[in-house]
This record gives C-alpha cells, sequence and structure tokens, in this order.
C-alpha cells in the first residue's frame, strides 16, 4: 500500500466517514438526466415562441417601413428574449451533461450542438402544432411582466411618421374614408379610397386594423392597404378598453 493510500485510508477512520449509499448516487443521476431534459424542453419552448413571435405574430410587408429600413426592422422585431433564454438553456445543458457518467468524455461542442440541435427539432413540432400560441396567450393572461414587456417591445409598430398606423375605427364616412383612434389615443382621418383591402377582410366600426401609407397632414392619413392586426391584436384591445 501506498503512503498516499495509507493516508487516505486514515483519514476516513479518523474522522469516521462512510460512503453514500449506492441508491443516492442513483437519484442523483437519474435527477441530472431530468434536468438535461428539462432545459432541452425550456430550450425547444423559447425556439417555438421565437418562431411564433417571427413568423405569426409580425408582417413581413410591413417591416421595411420601420425604423431602420429592412435590416433595422428586422433587428428590432427579433424575439430577443426567446434568443437569450435559448442560449441559456443550452449552456445549462452542456453543464449538467458533463456531470452525467462519462458525459466528460464527449466533445463540449458535441453537446451543445446535439442541445441545438433537439431543442430546434422539438420546438419547431410545437410550433407546428400551434403550442407556441397556447403558451404566448397563457404568459400574456397569468404573467404581468411578460405582458407589459411585450406590449413595449410592440410599440415598434406604432410608426405613422414611416407609413404604419395601427388603431381601432371609430367611424366609417361612406367607402373613402375612416375615423381612427391610434395607440396614443389620437384620432386619425384615413383615406381608403386607394387603399388595397384583403377580400375577406370587411371594415366595420370597433375592427383593429394597420393602414399602411403616409401622413397628409395632421390627423390625416392616406391608406395604400389595410392590414388585419395580427401583430398587435392584443395591445390595441388593451388599449381601448380604457
Amino acid at each position: 500500500m501506498s503512503k498516499l493510500s495509507k493516508n487516505v485510508i486514515d483519514k476516513i477512520h479518523e474522522k469516521h466517514i462512510k460512503p453514500l449509499p449506492k441508491w443516492l448516487f442513483i437519484i442523483g443521476h437519474i435527477a441530472l438526466w431530468l434536468l438535461f431534459a428539462l432545459s432541452i424542453f425550456i430550450g425547444a419552448a423559447a425556439v417555438s415562441l421565437g418562431l411564433h413571435k417571427l413568423f405569426v405574430l409580425n408582417d413581413w410587408g410591413i417591416i421595411g417601413r420601420l425604423p431602420g429600413g429592412h435590416i433595422g426592422g428586422f433587428l428590432l422585431i427579433l424575439p430577443y428574449i426567446w434568443i437569450l433564454i435559448l442560449g441559456l438553456m443550452v449552456l445549462a445543458a452542456f453543464h449538467l451533461f458533463k456531470h452525467t457518467e462519462k458525459g466528460y468524455k464527449i466533445s463540449p461542442w458535441l453537446v451543445v450542438g446535439i442541445s441545438v440541435v433537439i431543442s430546434f427539432i422539438v420546438g419547431s413540432l410545437m410550433f407546428a402544432n400551434r403550442t407556441a400560441e397556447g403558451m404566448e396567450n397563457f404568459m400574456r393572461e397569468k404573467l404581468p411582466q411578460y405582458r407589459e414587456f411585450q406590449e413595449f417591445r410592440e410599440k415598434v409598430w406604432h410608426a405613422p411618421e414611416q407609413g404604419v398606423l395601427p388603431g381601432r375605427i371609430i367611424s366609417i364616412e361612406g367607402k373613402s374614408m375612416i375615423i381612427m383612434d391610434d395607440l396614443n389615443g389620437e384620432k386619425w382621418e384615413v383615406d381608403i379610397s386607394k387603399a388595397q383591402v384583403p377580400p375577406l377582410m370587411k371594415l366595420k366600426v370597433d375592427d383593429l386594423i394597420i393602414a399602411v401609407g403616409k401622413i397628409e397632414g395632421k390627423g390625416e392619413f392616406k391608406a395604400d392597404s389595410i392590414k388585419p392586426t395580427k401583430v398587435l391584436k392584443d395591445r390595441l384591445r388593451k388599449s381601448f378598453k380604457r
């Protein structure tokens, strides 16, 4: 027996150290794998919600009119919070996997790559099944801080100077004019005489819409097109309930 081994054994006897039971190691191992799976699932949820915000809650036909043009508009609407959460979950998955049995032998880049791929595959399936829509609605309803953050982010779409005017129709003046309230409570006369309106969209009082066009004068707006408010429907509804 080497001197080092003898010293270790003496310390064990001296401090009455007892080995931990095997079942405790098994539980710890299972807990690590469960946490690893949970981090992957949360990462997948972040991917799903990010895709939902990019491809359902955004109108790509308007983005080029936002401040900064196409590139600036794209940067403005990126779901940064979900990109950050995905990054954190990938890091968490990596550190958890490293502590599993033989996990230390696998390349960290391989673990990160596997985590990202799994998160994107599962997240894409959740997005396709509209799970993200339910999660988004649930968080907006149950988490006031999340709802307020999203409403703050959505203000980017209120840009009449760039030709994007969201609001609620408060009256219809014949076939060529509507009166709108915008997000700031200001009234606009919107000329829709030459505006393109989706075939199945019938304008009526209290409709929430986005007028795309240009300012003609104080409180006057000429619309080139009228769009439904898939981007801002929750924010508009809350604003006009006040």
